[in-house]
């Protein structure tokens, strides 16, 4: 059910954020990455105050949302790199960029939760 949700939210998002970029002039690449990380970094705060202070069974519809809400907002920086790599290359370079942002996106996905495993393991055993 999550994974249906989290589909449709996120083809939501991406029509309201070609919207936008189509409406406004001002909001740019740079302006959605931005929004986009300063939502991300409030939701996960949230969850985590919510975690700390014990009210995960009060929240967890809340918790559930902006859960959802931290990963669609994430799928957008995705597309914001792809879009900005095809921008900045040209076409002769553009695939082996392309390909090489992707490599880089796809390691930091599998690296970033080891390094936290790895920061919660050496707290414990300090």
């Amino acid at each position: 059910m999550n994974t249906s949700i989290l589909g449709t939210f996120r083809y939501i998002l991406n029509i309201i954020l070609a919207t936008i970029d189509h409406a406004f002039t001002s909001v740019g690449r740079k302006f959605v990455h931005t929004i986009s990380i300063i939502i991300f970094i409030l939701s996960i705060a949230f969850i985590v105050v919510l975690i700390k202070t014990d009210h995960t069974l009060d929240f967890k519809v809340l918790i559930r949302l902006l859960t959802l809400i931290g990963m669609g907002i994430i799928s957008i920086l995705f597309i914001v790199n792809t879009l900005s790599c095809a921008e900045l290359f040209p076409t002769a370079i553009r695939n082996l960029a392309g390909a090489n942002v992707a490599t880089w996106n796809r390691i930091g996905c599998i690296l970033a939760p080891q390094l936290i495993y790895l920061v919660c393991v050496f707290i414990f055993y300090h």
